[in-house]
């Protein structure tokens, strides 16, 4: 799916001038607000993916202990310069690499399974890091929406499931 050598080039898929923007602020400001309804600010909370910021910058002044990775440095130094004075605590690491000696309370994987080349292994690479009793929240889009249905029958979409045309 997605070459890592590649993932410092999908920055301008971030910024204001990207088509989708105003939807991305619309869903990706709504469903922190839903996740912090859902747990404590006392949890210890790991995010998979910087992406907008937006995700990040409503944890961080949430959660007493909130972590993200990401394996762009471009995507990295965008969020810092975006969000200077953010408490998050950002790894550079790729997911599938990513190790550490602890467990959290709350993962979240918003909108990163569709862009990885084996979810399934994510997943199972993250369950080790959820504490007993914890909570992985996934967020991803419908393949199958009606609009990409539509899509694929005028022949704009190879298929559903292609995330490019």
């Amino acid at each position: 799916m997605m070459d890592k050598e590649k993932l410092n080039e999908y920055v301008t898929a971030y910024s204001d001038e990207f088509n989708y923007a105003f939807d991305n602020k619309i869903m990706l400001n709504w469903y922190p607000q839903r996740i912090m309804l859902l747990t404590n600010s006392s949890d210890r909370v790991l995010e998979l993916g910087i992406g907008h910021g937006y995700t990040c910058n409503h944890f961080s002044s949430y959660y007493a202990q909130y972590s993200v990775i990401d394996g762009s440095k471009s995507i990295i130094e965008k969020f810092k310069q975006q969000y200077p004075n953010s408490k998050a605590q950002v790894i550079q690491s790729y997911f599938e690499n990513f190790n550490i000696d602890q467990t959290f309370d709350t993962i979240i994987m918003g909108f990163v399974l569709e862009h990885v080349d084996n979810p399934n292994q994510i997943l199972n690479h993250f369950k080790q890091f959820i504490a007993p009793n914890g909570r992985c929240f996934i967020s991803v889009p419908n393949a199958e929406s009606l609009h990409r249905r539509f899509g694929h029958e005028a022949g704009l979409l190879p298929d559903v499931l292609a995330l490019k045309c």
